[in-house]
Formats: structure tokens, C-alpha cells, sequence
């Protein structure tokens, strides 16, 4: 069981579970306000009827039965419930999907699985929803002629989140953007000047860690 306090660590776990073969899940946001003491009772009661284990080797074990293996992670109210492949008596009881043929959609981000590593591990990554990139694109045909420093914020408050697709969406339409102030005649916008100077990595992560244990 993971309890995420930051938004990102959340989008990370995930992502990371869905990339070694957590294909199955369950979301279930939590709509009534609970105390702290509720929500510790809900993790418990969610830890032991899905069997969530951190130990390796009762994980490998299960995995060699047929057993799925499963975990939990909640961020806030919300709760996501993953499962490998195999028999589990509760994920067998519930509806879950297949991150495979179904993306994860979440607070406007989308989690999917995109290719394959070496050795046909599965990758997962995370982008901004399509019903979301709609409307930025008719926001940014308004605004993209108007002064450098407010397209630049725009764009810097689109998603603060370093994944490689998001920034891969925010690069083409910085793209366009520049296309019609060329046009205009007016100053391009560099890159660097709409991407923050971020952490990447492992380096990042731990950083993230340390600033939810400060919490």
C-alpha cells in the first residue's frame, strides 16, 4: 500500500507499476470527507483484502502459483487498485480494466501503455487527455499574437509535470504557436524560455520523497 501526497508521485508510482505488469485496475475515488484515522482504517482493510506485499519473494511465490499479486495506491481521495495476471478472489469479484485496451484518465492526464523496453517489458508514460487539447488549442489561436510574456506563462502553466510526451505536446504547439507569430511578425518564444529549469530522473523522484515525508 503507497499513499501518495504529491500529485506527481502518484502519475510516477502508477506509471511504474503499469510498466512491470500491472496491467489490471480498479479506480475508485472516495467522495464523502473522512478523518485521517478513517482513511488509515480504509488502507488497511484495502492492504489485507488484496494481499498487498512488498517482499519479493512472496511475490515471486504467488507468481509461480498462478496468483495475482496486487497493489494499492491512494493519492488524497483517491484510490487505484493494480493486479498482474492470475487468480485474486476480490479482483476476480470487481470489474477491473486492462491498462492495455483501456488508458488510465485522470485530473486531465492519461496513462497508457506506449511500447515495449528490451526483453518485451511493457512501458508505460503518461500525456495530456485529448478533450483537454481542444480547448487549448482554441485558447492559444486567441492569445498566441499577443505580448511574449503571457504566452510564455500560458504555456508554463499547461501541465508541470516533466514526462517526455507532455513535453513532446507542449513542444508542437509551441510549434504553431511560433508559426503564426512568424507570421505576424513578431518574436518567436524559445523552448527554454516556456520549460522550466526541472530535475529529471531518479534525482527528482527522491526529491519528491523528501518533500512529501516533510509533510
Amino acid at each position: 500500500m503507497e499513499v501518495c501526497s504529491i500529485y506527481e508521485l502518484f502519475l510516477r508510482a502508477t506509471r511504474d507499476y503499469f510498466s512491470h505488469g500491472y496491467f489490471y485496475y480498479l479506480f475508485i475515488p472516495i467522495y464523502k470527507d473522512k478523518t485521517e484515522e478513517q482513511f488509515k482504517k480504509i488502507d488497511r482493510n484495502l492492504e489485507k483484502s488484496y494481499d498487498v506485499t512488498f517482499c519479493r519473494t512472496k511475490r515471486y511465490r504467488r507468481k509461480k502459483k498462478g496468483l495475482a499479486n496486487c497493489m494499492v495506491l491512494r493519492y488524497k481521495k483517491n484510490v487505484l487498485i493494480m493486479a498482474t495476471e492470475g487468480k485474486q478472489e476480490e479482483v476476480e469479484q470487481r470489474e477491473f480494466l486492462d491498462i492495455r485496451n483501456f488508458p488510465l484518465q485522470f485530473a486531465g492526464h492519461e496513462i497508457f501503455i506506449c511500447g515495449f523496453r528490451k526483453g518485451g517489458f511493457p512501458k508505460a508514460t503518461l500525456r495530456m487527455k485529448g478533450d483537454r487539447i481542444k480547448p487549448i488549442k482554441k485558447i492559444l489561436k486567441k492569445i498566441d499574437l499577443h505580448r511574449a510574456n503571457k504566452v510564455r506563462d500560458f504555456y508554463r502553466n499547461l501541465s508541470p509535470y516533466p514526462f517526455k510526451i507532455v513535453n513532446l505536446q507542449k513542444f508542437h504547439l509551441l510549434k504553431k504557436t511560433n508559426k503564426r507569430r512568424r507570421r505576424a511578425g513578431l518574436r518567436r518564444i524559445q523552448w527554454s524560455e516556456v520549460q522550466p529549469n526541472w530535475i529529471y530522473g531518479k534525482r527528482r523522484e527522491w526529491k519528491l520523497k523528501q518533500l512529501q515525508n516533510q509533510k
